[in-house]
């Protein structure tokens, strides 16, 4: 049971969200990894966390140039997965005006203007955002980033059409995958609540409201949901957590 329900799906969701080397099998149902897409974002966040920590307590470096690191860290563990994402929806989204346009721009590996625009805005976004919580040692905003962000990815998952008739990567997820979607959401709300109080649910709530928004957008537009939304939705939902941590420093 604890092999079947934990150990694998953890195996999965962290080789499909991270480029750490795990050993073990995964799980054959794969709509039970997403009960360990909130384990994934805690340890991203875990990493970056140490990063600073080293960086603060060693150096003198400037808290620019430590954002600048922790970005940088968390694209490399991830494998730029969520960066491509948001990359081929804005080439998709941007210079597609059918559906079908749409998805073929998204499949195509190359990259537009309207994607490198999307990668550099996301990087310095984000890099400017998190530079104050490093200037006041919000190791726990930093860890609840990557937290919220990776616990929410079930919800579009589970609860959307997927957008492309022959499948995708991300397909395989969302089969009978939304009572697992629904634990992921309410252990990653119960545990930034638990130690970010109500200024932790308080960020929650605006990262989920902007994730189903979008979610409910890319149905409108494209019928639902590719694994580039998925990525996509993970960055806009970085965005909003850090833009709420910058409203009241935690």
């Amino acid at each position: 049971m604890i092999s079947e329900y934990i150990i694998k799906p953890a195996v999965t969701a962290l080789r499909t969200l991270t480029i750490i080397p795990v050993p073990g099998s995964d799980t054959p149902v794969f709509g039970r990894s997403l009960l360990c897409f909130p384990l994934a974002g805690v340890i991203i966040g875990g990493l970056c966390c140490g990063l600073l920590f080293l960086l603060t307590s060693y150096t003198n470096a400037d808290p620019l140039l430590v954002s600048a690191l922790i970005v940088f860290l968390s694209v490399l563990i991830t494998g730029a997965l969520h960066l491509d994402g948001i990359a081929d929806v804005a080439d998709g989204f941007g210079g597609g005006k059918t559906k079908e346009k749409i998805l073929e721009i998204m499949k195509d590996p190359r990259q537009g203007t309207f994607g490198v625009s999307a990668i550099v805005f996301d990087i310095i976004i984000k890099t400017l955002l998190i530079r104050p919580l490093v200037e006041n040692d919000a190791y726990t905003s930093i860890g609840a980033l990557f937290l919220v962000s990776r616990g929410l990815q079930p919800l579009l998952i589970a609860f959307f059409p997927y957008a492309r008739k022959d499948g995708g990567t991300a397909a395989p997820f969302s089969e009978g995958a939304k009572s697992f979607a629904v634990f992921s959401v309410l252990v990653t709300m119960a545990v930034v609540t638990y130690v970010l109080k109500a200024s932790g649910l308080v960020m929650f709530s605006v990262a989920l409201l902007i994730v189903l928004i979008w979610g409910l957008y890319c149905k409108k537009k494209i019928g639902g949901i590719t694994g580039d939304c998925i990525g996509a939705g993970n960055e806009f939902a970085e965005m909003t957590i850090l833009l709420c941590s910058n409203l009241v420093i935690i």
